[in-house]
């Protein structure tokens, strides 16, 4: 018997009405990654990948919080 697969909602951030980055997980090859890409908006309203993204292991997404909170730190740090 399969083990029923959990799927796990997608996370939109929206930059403006015609694009968004979206934090999705995926799978390949029985390999689990973490999908952070910008979509836009096409002619139909339906929003498709850019090739603007990045892609990691989820064992990496705790260091990528963490350089990202570093970052908005800095920032707030310069006024920002």
């Amino acid at each position: 018997m399969m083990n029923p697969t959990k799927v796990l909602p997608n996370f939109d951030v929206h930059k403006n009405d015609f694009t968004i980055i979206r934090v999705e997980h995926r799978t390949h090859k029985d390999l689990t990654f973490i999908d952070i890409r910008q979509f836009y908006r096409d002619d139909d309203g339906e929003f498709k990948p850019t090739p603007k993204g990045i892609t990691c292991q989820p064992d990496k997404l705790s260091d990528l919080i963490n350089v990202l909170t570093k970052m908005k730190n800095e920032l707030g740090r310069m006024g920002r």
